[in-house]
């Protein structure tokens, strides 16, 4: 047995000796402690901080090693009210499709460059596709490249890429704006 098998076993072992409250939204399985509370950015921002958190597009569920358990509950009280909530908008987690397979990597990919172009708010930037990108983090539908969201957040990342290069080559070269570049002549 590695190292690694070996303190996943006994960090399961260590969580059946004292385990999680019984929640609908917290599962142990083979492969380590499921969230099941759909994906919300909130919640995403909480297990970023729990190591080796991942979302699993295609089962709808974050999955935890069990070596996290700890940290898991540490946020426990945080992922139960952003769970209710969750429940509270959207109806029973259990009543959603699961999300067409193949898709995660391109919905990964479209919220990274949503929140490198945007910034945290990026849901707000994109408020007028809010539906459809919500029917995607869901599980509802599946994004796919050709989709006109896609290739115009594609897009928008190749200006910015654009602008930080031509401001770093200008940088480098010893170039400004032309904004104040005259500070230092007398009156």
């Amino acid at each position: 047995m590695t190292n690694h098998t070996t303190s996943e076993h006994e960090a399961r072992e260590a969580l059946a000796r004292n385990p999680f409250p019984d929640l609908p939204w917290i599962r142990i399985e083979d492969d380590g402690i499921a969230i099941v509370t759909g994906y919300s950015e909130a919640l995403h921002r909480l297990l970023r901080w729990v190591p080796k958190a991942q979302w699993r597009v295609s089962e709808r569920r974050w999955l935890v090693p069990f070596s996290a358990a700890e940290a898991i509950r540490a946020v426990l009280p945080e992922i139960t009210r952003l769970a209710e909530a969750a429940r509270d908008l959207d109806g029973p987690v259990a009543a959603r499709p699961a999300s067409v397979p193949g898709t995660t990597d391109l919905l990964e990919a479209f919220v990274e460059g949503a929140a490198l172009l945007y910034g945290p708010s990026w849901r707000a930037a994109l408020a007028r596709d809010g539906e459809q990108i919500a029917d995607w983090l869901d599980g509802r539908t599946a994004p796919n490249p050709g989709d006109p969201l896609v290739s115009s957040l594609a897009s928008g990342l190749r200006q910015k890429a654009s602008a930080f290069v031509q401001a770093a080559e200008r940088l480098e070269a010893g170039e400004g704006s032309g904004r104040g570049a005259d500070r230092t002549s007398s009156p």
